[in-house]
């Protein structure tokens, strides 16, 4: 299936008919961490995603990219959620004494 080009109204044409079944925020391209700071995607039923940048840009990515980036959000959560259990463990043990 042929893309888009990006900042079109085929990117949204593309999505017509489908559902929004999540959104993503600071996620895509996930090969562009700086890219991908401040934008904004909604993930569409068949697995896309429409991602809006800071500066008005926007773009279809691929369902193989989104994937990525939910995963590569998912190993964030962890880290952060590891990150804070011992955090409030500290806390807990600071509010004994």
């Amino acid at each position: 299936m042929k893309m888009a080009a990006a900042n079109t109204r085929s990117c949204f044409s593309e999505f017509i008919g489908q559902s929004v079944v999540g959104v993503i925020f600071d996620a895509l391209p996930p090969s562009n961490r700086d890219v991908a700071r401040g934008t904004k995607t909604l993930i569409f039923d068949d697995g896309r995603g429409l991602t809006f940048a800071s500066n008005g840009s926007y773009w279809i990515d691929n369902a193989d990219d989104v994937r990525r980036a939910i995963r590569r959000r998912e190993q964030e959560l962890r880290a952060t959620e590891s990150e804070l259990v011992g955090v409030l463990a500290l806390a807990g043990k600071q509010a004994e004494r």
